[in-house]
Formats: structure tokens, C-alpha cells, sequence
């Protein structure tokens, strides 16, 4: 939901909150603090919908193959793309143009039959999302990559 409100100083203050990620912003004129708030307010609801839906697939899915399978096929955004090689998956990776991302694969002579995207509106959170795949569906070609997160 978006809060717009008046400052002292005569700006405008746009103030979003959807599943508990908070934008806030200042303006000159209320239209502009309106459409801004309207904007991301759809941008956070639809990231959301995308991790609730993968959630609910997960969940029904029996294997790491009805997975994949179940994804829809965007591939001009970001996010993680799947190479298989008939029922086998190849290789994981990230982009934030998976279009082209996919055509360099092809033309530098990687073998794969067909793909799977899954779109990630955010693009910081692409690393997680590629090293969750990886770790589930442990591709041939990524196996000497996977290392482990160390947080400080």
C-alpha cells in the first residue's frame, strides 16, 4: 500500500510497503511522488507473485525435471537460464539478458537441446537464485564451480 503525504518543506514524501520491502521517496509535486509509488508498488507485488509461484511449484513438483519443466520461457529479462541436453541438465547460469546470453552459449559450441528461464526482476538477487539451482539440480558443467558462501 502507498502513503503520500506533505512535508513541512512542501515536498511531497511517497512511502511503499509490500511483504514487508519498504521504498520511500521525496518529491517536488505530488502527481510525481504518485506515479513513483504506483510504479514500484507493482514492481514489488509482481517479484512477489513471480516467488510465490515458484514456491507453489516447488512444493508440488515430484522431481528437479518437473520443475524446470513447469517454468515459463521469457528469455529477453534477467535471470537464471537452464541448459539440458535431452532430460539432463547441462549447465546453470545468470544474465541479465538471458536472449543473449543463450545465443553466445549456442555460437562458442556448448551442446544443449533446449533451455529453461526463470525470470528475476531483481538483479541483485540473481547470485542467490543461480547458486540455489545449482545446488539443486547439481548441473555436469557447474560441479568445480560450487563453493561455498562464507558471510562475515
Amino acid at each position: 500500500m502507498a502513503f503520500i503525504s506533505e512535508t513541512k518543506s512542501g515536498k511531497w514524501r511517497a512511502e511503499i510497503c509490500v511483504n514487508y520491502k519498504r521504498k520511500v521517496k521525496t518529491f517536488p509535486a505530488k502527481h510525481e511522488a504518485d506515479t513513483w509509488a504506483e510504479f514500484n508498488e507493482r514492481q514489488l507485488s509482481e517479484s512477489n507473485s513471480l516467488r510465490i509461484e515458484m514456491t507453489r511449484r516447488l512444493l508440488k513438483a515430484s522431481s528437479a525435471l518437473d520443475i524446470l519443466k513447469s517454468r515459463v520461457i521469457n528469455p529477453n529479462v534477467p535471470g537464471v537460464y537452464i541448459l539440458m541436453e535431452n532430460d539432463i541438465v547441462c549447465y546453470v547460469g545468470k544474465s541479465t539478458n538471458m536472449l543473449t546470453r543463450l545465443a553466445s552459449h549456442s555460437t562458442k559450441g556448448r551442446r544443449f537441446t533446449h533451455f529453461i528461464t526463470i525470470p528475476e526482476p531483481d538483479v541483485s538477487k540473481l547470485d542467490e537464485l543461480e547458486r540455489y539451482y545449482i545446488e539443486m539440480l547439481q548441473p555436469l558443467e557447474n560441479r568445480d564451480i560450487i563453493k561455498p558462501i562464507i558471510r562475515r
